[in-house]
């Protein structure tokens, strides 16, 4: 009986000093997830108060050709509302854990907290986008040109995202967003 408890208890160690064995601060075993982001415009009359792409709206410009010009190719805008979602089997990103870059192009989207608006992308922080311009031609002979940072860098293991948006050469701010007037 006694050699049967020490077993047990040895046993017992033994599995208590390989779980802790198994357990420590190694930041490598840390595995970072980001989601990709797109360059969003939102886009009101000069008041601020109406949002000039809500199709139901009295001066709507969400049926004006608008696109974007981009590394020299057109997006017309595309006007079926994009619905974000990450459903759906990747056998890329299940054998990685990667989430994959998904480029939609120029879409009209709506979302409850954010309205109708207009969204580029997808980019990765990874490649590294460093005042990365694309332009939106209103349809009406006008132009709004869009500069974009969005980057990742790492120090201690650590991540720093870099995001910041210029519109006509000025700064708008830390964020991959703004919002344009029009009349």
């Amino acid at each position: 009986m006694k050699k049967l408890n020490l077993l047990k208890r040895l046993l017992c160690l033994s599995l208590v000093a390989v779980a802790a064995a198994g357990c420590g601060d190694d930041k490598d075993d840390v595995l970072w997830d980001f989601a990709h982001e797109m360059v969003r415009v939102y886009v009101t009359d000069p008041s601020g108060r109406e949002n000039r792409l809500d199709p139901d709206a009295e001066r709507t410009i969400a049926n004006d050709p608008i696109a974007v010009i981009y590394k020299g190719k057109r997006y017309e805008l595309d006007r079926e509302t994009l619905v974000v979602g990450r459903g759906g089997s990747d056998a890329a990103a299940a054998a990685t854990r990667v989430i994959p870059v998904r480029f939609y192009g120029f879409c009209l989207r709506y979302t409850y907290r954010e309205n109708w608006h207009l969204v580029f992308g997808e980019f990765d922080a990874e490649v590294g986008y460093e005042r990365e311009p694309l332009t939106i031609d209103w349809g009406d002979g006008t132009t709004t040109e869009i500069a974009f940072d969005y980057s990742r860098t790492w120090k201690n293991g650590e991540p720093t995202t870099v995001r910041h948006i210029y519109v006509d050469g000025a700064d708008r701010g830390a964020t991959l967003e703004c919002v344009l007037m029009r009349e």
